[in-house]
């Protein structure tokens, strides 16, 4: 999520979204704004009837605040629209609040589980702590329901203390296909998922929830609606999955609050406790880079040149399982070359984030190419790079040579060329050459 942008504004409550693009540049840089946790204003989106009242003077306040903050770009339409999106809040539809950034988070959903073409024998549901401070899960658990369900099922969190950067793995129900073990689950339960829509909520109790979307209920910590057929999400839903696929978080250090644009769908790839920490930091996530270059960037044609893509990895979480691959079919390559970083294909140190790839190129002209690199955590980067290929000059022979001119301007000796005789055309000169064999026979 947005990190706060003062130290008078943290809060341990949730915090409200909207649509706010009408705002145009004024919301693009002040959104962090609305995005603050302030002291005061825990329940700003409103659990209940009472706390929703409760909270219009603290809006007051908030809407002050943002107005010194915002200085004379706060105009009469701002205005307007933020007392909108305030009055939108006290409707409470099945749109629901995200988690703070002082909890943990459902970093991925996967209910394809032991079906057919299913690589995993059982569902998961995964839990990652963004925060910078250790948070205790005991009493807590993990609940489903289906899209439009209003029964909720429960798996209990272990008693443990996730660190900053931690992953818990919380094993579902399995099913008869499947070719894989999940790594070691950190808690195990019986919750047989959809493999395309549904419903997780991450609930700081183990009641069970009521109703279709229970995120008024004070125990809600965090909520995944996915597939477009689930009727509570945050934000809009996650695209549907399939048996291949989980909902898993781009960044779960950085939330939007919404679902489709936190999560993505791709390969499962569970994580549990004992994986590699990826703790967030204070200066905030940073994403992929990648440079191309080929060198030489100009080659005759039958000649090598080495194509390099120069990755900087991605933070919070660290970017792990980097690769590379560069659409090569206009120079009569593949559409998905890779490149590599292990010291082959031209490569000179493995695992120094430098892909590579020699090729040799057998057309002439002037080519643009981009090379993709991407990172396990789904972030992707783009560079494009341009090659130019000619044709080699000529090979022509001294004997090929019938302009005596030619001969003194081509080799040693001649006019002007170092020759020590001035009979160019009998006498070896300088370099101990016959000329009489280069010369024309009209001029012997």
């Amino acid at each position: 999520m947005d990190g706060p942008v003062s130290t008078t504004l943290y809060s341990a409550g949730l915090f409200c979204t909207a649509d706010l693009n009408p705002l145009g540049a004024l919301y693009s840089r002040d959104h962090a704004l609305l995005h603050a946790r302030q002291q005061n204003c825990d329940d700003l989106c409103g659990r209940s009837t009472e706390n929703i009242h409760r909270s219009v003077n603290c809006f007051s306040g908030f809407l002050g605040y943002y107005r010194a903050m915002t200085s004379n770009r706060f105009s009469f339409r701002t205005l307007v629209s933020l007392l909108a999106f305030f009055s939108a809040l006290l409707s409470l539809s099945g749109t629901a609040v995200a988690a703070t950034e002082t909890s943990v988070v459902i970093s991925q959903v996967y209910g394809g589980g032991g079906n057919s073409g299913a690589t995993y024998k059982n569902d998961f549901i995964e839990l990652f702590n963004p925060t910078a401070s250790p948070v205790s899960v005991a009493g807590w658990s993990v609940q489903y329901a289906s899209s439009t369900g209003t029964s909720w099922q429960v798996t209990t969190l272990p008693t443990l203390t996730l660190q900053p950067g931690q992953y818990l793995l919380l094993q579902e129900a399995a099913g008869a296909a499947g070719t894989t073990n999940l790594p070691t689950p950190d808690a195990t339960g019986s919750i047989n998922m959809s493999a395309t829509a549904g419903k997780v909520a991450l609930v700081n109790s183990t009641t069970a929830l009521t109703g279709s979307c229970p995120t008024s209920d004070p125990t809600f910590v965090d909520l995944v609606g996915f597939g477009s057929a689930a009727n509570c999400s945050l934000g809009s839903p996650t695209a549907t999955l399939s048996n291949t696929t989980a909902a898993i978080r781009t960044n779960a250090c950085s939330e939007t609050a919404t679902n489709s644009a936190d999560f993505s769908a791709a390969a499962p790839m569970p994580h549990n406790t004992a994986s590699t920490l990826a703790a967030c930091s204070a200066s905030g996530p940073t994403g992929l880079v990648v440079a191309a270059k080929a060198t030489p960037a100009t080659v005759y044609t039958g000649s090598p040149t080495l194509l390099t893509a120069q990755v900087t990895p991605g933070t919070q979480p660290a970017s792990t399982g980097i690769t590379v691959i560069a659409d090569l079919s206009e120079i009569g390559g593949s559409s998905t070359q890779a490149f590599y970083d292990d010291g082959t294909n031209g490569d000179v140190t493995a695992g120094d984030n430098i892909f590579s790839y020699s090729t040799t190129v057998s057309t002439v002209g002037t080519y643009t190419l981009t090379a993709h690199a991407m990172d396990a955590q789904l972030r992707t980067a783009f560079s494009t790079f341009t090659l130019t290929t000619q044709a080699p000059p000529a090979f022509v022979t001294i004997r090929t040579i019938r302009d005596r001119r030619e001969v003194e301007r081509v080799l040693p000796g001649g006019e002007g060329c170092g020759c020590d005789s001035g009979d160019s055309r009998g006498d070896p000169g300088l370099y101990g050459i016959d000329h009489t064999a280069f010369v024309h026979p009209d001029w012997q």
